[in-house]
């Protein structure tokens, strides 16, 4: 004897039953979908720290760069005039000896 089995009517899916838990399901998806992606303010608010803390770094940067600049100045004054003093010495020296030749042939 062939069975026929009913479902009850609360067994039963409706089709408006299912259109509403498919939406449900479908925006439940849509919100973890959406935590896992980035807003374009999110990225505007991230750029614009991003730029804040580039500039902060830039600044310190620059104001260490001039102290280093500074000194190197310093030395290279001080070099030039070493250089200068050596010269003068130099210059002196030889003049001396001229002398002192000159010196030495007059007393021969």
């Amino acid at each position: 004897m062939p069975t026929n089995k009913t479902k009850k009517d609360s067994e039963l899916v409706t089709n408006g039953f299912l259109k509403t838990e498919m939406k449900r399901a479908f925006n439940e998806q849509n919100k973890r979908n959406l935590a896992v992606f980035v807003t374009k303010q999110d990225l505007k608010e991230g750029l614009g720290n991003l730029r804040e803390e580039l500039r902060g770094d830039f600044n310190k940067t620059q104001t260490y760069l001039e102290k280093i600049v500074g000194k190197l100045d310093k030395k290279e004054e001080k070099n030039v005039m070493h250089n200068y003093q050596h010269k003068l010495a130099e210059d002196r020296l030889a003049d001396h000896d001229k002398r002192i030749e000159k010196l030495e042939r007059v007393v021969a």
